[in-house]
């Protein structure tokens, strides 16, 4: 399983310099490998564990696009309805 080594080499500095669509098509691909039963218990552990660190960089991610939405948003002027 060539691709699951590639994805357990990836290191905390490597996740977190990742776009969200990436980390999430990551998190994605570990949680199929998972579902598939595919591999050893320690392969599986390494995964959950790399799944639990992807799924904290996407959720730091939405949290950072929806603080800066909310900023934008108190800057800009309400338009009057009339």
């Amino acid at each position: 399983m060539k691709e699951t080594q590639e994805l357990l080499k990836l290191d905390k500095d490597e996740i977190y310099a990742l776009s969200f669509e990436d980390a999430l098509e990551k998190l994605e691909h570990v949680v199929s490998l998972l579902e598939k039963g595919s591999v050893s218990l320690d392969e599986a552990i390494k995964l959950y564990v790399l799944g639990t660190k992807l799924r904290k960089h996407c959720d730091y991610t939405l949290r950072e696009a929806q603080k800066k939405i909310d900023e934008i948003s108190l800057e800009e002027p309400e338009a009057g309805i009339s």
